[in-house]
């Protein structure tokens, strides 16, 4: 161990000389002390800044115009059932039976009166999906409607 502080002496006292190594540093393990902090310290900051990742803390959001959407267009045209059974307009008199095609308003104006029960919903296509529920005495009678448009037909015996 002597050495060692051999060593730092001598290169102290040619950096201050022989009297300013002994005054500027003290005794040797003040000299030690303070090597070892210094390297401390320089060690630490090196550390530190390595740790930094380059982004600021407050850094400002960058400010982006609201998106623009397109308007929505219905795949469906005329007019169409509500929950309740009725119709949101006039029917279209284009047909005298109940054919895959008609509309959904077009079925009731056929069957006469309003339906037991109505089941609107969303395809998955953004499309909308109608089913029409009437109960008859000879058994339950469903219509499937896609976009306004009878797609099929479930009868009792059919």
């Amino acid at each position: 161990m002597s050495k060692y502080f051999y060593v730092m002496d001598a290169s102290l006292e040619e950096f201050f000389g022989p009297v300013g190594a002994k005054s500027f540093l003290g005794n040797r393990k003040e000299a030690i002390m303070k090597f070892w902090s210094a390297t401390l310290c320089v060690a630490l900051t090196l550390g530190l800044t390595a740790c930094d990742s380059g982004q600021k803390q407050n850094a400002q959001p960058v400010y982006q115009p609201p998106v623009q959407q397109a308007p929505v267009v219905l795949a469906y045209s005329g007019p169409v059932l509500r929950m309740d059974g009725t119709c949101e307009g006039d029917a279209p008199v284009t047909t005298s039976t109940i054919d895959v095609g008609i509309s959904e308003c077009e079925l009731v104006r056929l069957k006469g009166k309003l339906p037991t029960d109505v089941l609107i919903g969303e395809s998955g296509r953004g499309g909308r999906e109608t089913q029409v529920l009437y109960a008859e005495p000879e058994g339950r009678e469903l219509y499937f409607f896609i976009n306004n448009k009878l797609d099929r037909t479930v009868k009792p015996g059919a």
